[in-house]
């Protein structure tokens, strides 16, 4: 009797769970929160297993596991793996929220889905956050979401000891900071394109073959113009060592 997708799908965090622990690491807490083990380095070591057995090479492993992936896929329609997921939120985007004293991932409503925190009291007052405030950082920084927060540049909802919600602004002197350092970076990068503006161009004109004038060279530099295409030995610009025509045109302050 073929099985169920939620029967897939408990088979594979059975196996992925005793990949951690045979690793020696520790259990992600929520589905997204993975460390430095997710399920590519364990479908990695099943290819290792499959290639010393030698039922099938590699490539033919492969085809044969993405033809039953697609055609699972189609049986059932994909659904986040997390628990009383809002139908409009999108449950495909996660951002995280890092801390000094732990990381928090976030669904595209702001709402902590996962936690890794350090067991002191800031990761304990971490693990009372509830949501995140994603449309008030639209609204101050007018830009799309990046893929990791600093948790100082985002207001958040937390529940205090007494279980009671409260909101906790975004840190203005952080987010001060980090626009001033944008700023100077935006003039710097400003100063450099003007800088580059103001470089002597150099117009070298040649007509029938031949080079007729060269303009633009900075004071202190001089253009070496070599021409290959004679052999007249008797004239001035013949360069006997070089088996060639050299012109110099030395630069003049402007």
């Amino acid at each position: 009797m073929p099985m169920t997708m939620s029967e897939r799908l408990d088979h594979a965090r059975s196996a992925l769970t005793a990949y951690f622990e045979a690793k020696g690491e520790p259990l992600p807490e929520g589905p997204w929160d993975y460390e430095d083990t997710d399920a590519s380095d364990l479908i990695a070591d099943l290819l290792h297993l499959q290639k010393r057995l030698g039922f099938r090479d590699t490539e033919r492993t492969l085809q044969t596991a993405s033809l039953h992936f697609e055609a699972e896929e189609e049986e059932e329609p994909h659904q986040a793996c997390g628990d009383n997921q809002s139908t409009h939120v999108r449950t495909d985007v996660f951002y995280v929220v890092t801390s000094s004293h732990g990381k928090l991932t976030i669904n595209a409503d702001g709402a902590v889905i996962a936690r890794r925190l350090d067991n002191d009291d800031d990761g304990r007052h971490l693990g009372r956050i509830v949501r995140f405030d994603l449309v008030e950082w639209r609204s101050h920084w007018d830009d799309t979401l990046p893929s990791a927060f600093d948790i100082l540049d985002l207001g958040y909802w937390y529940t205090d000891e007494d279980d009671v919600e409260a909101y906790s602004q975004a840190d203005a002197k952080w987010r001060a900071e980090i626009a001033e350092a944008m700023f100077g970076r935006a003039v710097a990068g400003m100063k450099s394109g003007e800088a580059h503006l103001d470089k002597n161009i150099i117009t070298v004109r040649v007509e029938g073959g031949l080079v007729q004038d060269v303009t633009g060279v900075p004071a202190g530099y001089e253009l070496r113009v070599e021409d290959y295409d004679g052999d007249d030995t008797s004239h001035p610009s013949w360069d006997a060592e070089k088996e060639c025509f050299v012109t110099i045109y030395e630069g003049a302050a402007t």
